[in-house]
C-alpha cells in the first residue's frame, strides 16, 4: 500500500494520504467535491496500475451516521457485515436478496448501506457471494465486517482535530495495490475502491486486472504475511476472490508453504528455470479447464479441480495468474525491489514495463544512493 499512498500523494491534491489494512483502505483529506476526487483517484488508479475499478466515498460524518443506524447492535461483530454502495440499488433489489437468505440471516438497507448479518457459519454457508449481490444490486459496493469497519473509523474519530480534519489512520506499510476499498475522510470524503475482476476472471483468465489479482495478492502476502488465517482470507476476499473455503487447522501453515514455493519462482533470473519452476507448479494445482456456476456467479472458467481447500485453490490461482502475467506482460516483470535492503516482491503491473521499486520511497532511496556515487 505505500505505493498507492505515495502514487495518490504526488499525482493528487490529496492530503495527509494514508492507508488501513492491506485492502485498499484510505483516509485523506481533499478540498474538493467527493465526486471529482472520487473519478481522480480511480484515473490514477488505472493509469498507474493497469486496473479499472469504482471508487466508493463516505465522509467521516457518514460512518458516524451509519454506525449509529446499525440495526444489528446484537449481532457478532465478525458476523455483521455493512457493504458501502456507490448509490442507490435496483428496483426489488432486497426483494431478490430476501429469497437467498440461509436461516439465521438477515439484511437491512440503511440509506446507500447494505447491512447484512449472516447466520453462524459466516460467509461460508451463506448464498449471497458477491457475484449475486452485485447481480442483484445493480451499484458497486464494498463490505466490511463490524471488527474491521470500527477499527478503521475509532482510527478516523479518535485523531480529529476541532476543526474536523482528521489526521493519519495507522499505517500498515504492505507495498502491493489492493483491489478491494480506498478511503478519504472528511473534511473531504472516504472513498472505496471496489474489489475484483470481470466476470469473466474470477480465476485470473483474461486481461487487465484479470492476470493481475493474482500475482498481486501473491505480492501482497509475500510482503506482509498475515498473523493467521483470518487475514488470509480478508486479504484475499479484499484483493479479487469471490469464494470462501471451510477452514483446515493447517490453513496459514499450507498457505505459508505456497508462498514460499512462489517465491521461489519470484528469485528465479532465468526465464527457462522461471518457467521450469511455473510448471512444477501449475501440474501440482492445475487440471483441464471447466466451466462452473458455482454460487449462481454466472457461468465462468476454472483451472482448477473443486477441491474446497483454501491452499490448494490459492495454489492454482497465484501460479495460473503468475503465468498470465509473465506471458502477456513479460517474463521480467516479477522480482524484488531494486533498492537494497528492501527485499519486497515487485509484480510490474505498470504500462510501461519499467518499475524496478517497490514504492516512491525506495525508488527516492536508490536515486539518493546514486547520485552520491557520482559526487563522491
Amino acid at each position: 500500500m505505500a505505493r498507492l499512498r505515495e502514487v495518490l500523494a504526488a499525482a493528487t491534491d490529496l492530503e495527509d494520504v494514508s492507508t488501513y489494512i492491506a485492502s485498499g483502505n484510505i483516509l485523506c483529506r481533499t478540498p474538493r467535491e467527493p465526486a471529482a476526487a472520487c473519478a481522480t483517484i480511480r484515473a490514477v488508479v488505472a493509469e498507474e496500475f493497469g486496473v479499472d475499478t469504482p471508487v466508493i466515498h463516505r465522509t467521516h460524518a457518514e460512518l458516524a451516521e451509519s454506525e449509529a443506524a446499525q440495526p444489528f447492535p446484537e449481532g457478532e461483530l465478525q458476523l455483521v457485515h455493512a457493504m458501502f454502495l456507490e448509490g442507490a440499488p435496483a428496483a426489488g433489489a432486497l426483494e431478490a436478496l430476501h429469497e437467498r437468505l440461509v436461516p439465521g440471516e438477515r439484511l437491512a438497507l440503511v440509506g446507500h448501506d447494505l447491512w447484512i448479518d449472516y447466520a453462524p457459519g459466516g460467509v461460508h454457508t451463506t448464498k449471497l457471494t458477491k457475484a449475486v449481490l452485485d447481480r442483484a444490486l445493480g451499484v458497486p459496493g464494498t463490505a466490511r465486517n463490524l471488527r474491521t469497519r470500527g477499527r478503521r473509523h475509532r482510527g478516523m474519530r479518535g485523531e480529529v482535530d476541532p476543526a474536523g480534519v482528521a489526521a493519519r489512520a495507522p499505517d500498515v506499510d504492505d507495498d502491493a495495490l489492493a483491489g478491494g476499498m480506498a478511503r478519504l475522510h472528511e473534511p473531504g470524503v472516504l472513498v472505496g475502491v471496489g474489489g475484483g475482476g470481470e466476470p469473466g476472471d474470477r480465476e485470473g483468465v483474461g486481461g487487465g486486472h484479470g492476470t493481475s489479482y493474482a500475482v498481486l495478492l501473491a505480492a501482497s502476502l509475500a510482503n506482509d504475511w498475515p498473523a493467521d488465517r483470518a487475514g488470509i482470507e480478508e486479504r484475499s476476499l479484499a484483493l479479487g476472490m469471490t469464494q470462501t473455503f471451510p477452514p483446515a487447522p493447517d490453513d496459514h501453515a499450507q498457505v505459508r508453504a505456497v508462498i514460499d514455493d512462489w517465491l521461489a519462482i519470484v528469485d528465479e533470473p532465468d526465464p527457462d528455470a522461471r518457467a521450469a519452476l511455473l510448471n512444477d507448479q501449475l501440474a501440482t494445482a492445475g487440471a483441464y479447464p471447466r466451466l462452473t456456476n458455482h454460487d449462481d456467479e454466472g457461468w465462468h472458467l476454472h483451472y482448477r479441480d473443486d477441491v474446497r481447500s483454501l491452499p490448494f485453490v490459492l495454489r492454482a490461482i497465484i501460479n495460473l495468474g503468475t503465468a498470465l502475467h509473465l506471458v502477456t506482460r513479460g517474463m521480467n516483470r516479477l522480482g524484488r525491489c531494486d533498492a537494497p535492503p528492501c527485499t519486497n516482491v515487485v509484480a510490474d503491473v505498470t504500462r510501461n514495463g519499467r518499475q524496478r521499486f517497490c514504492s516512491v520511497r525506495c525508488a527516492n532511496r536508490a536515486a539518493v544512493r546514486r547520485h552520491r556515487a557520482r559526487v563522491s
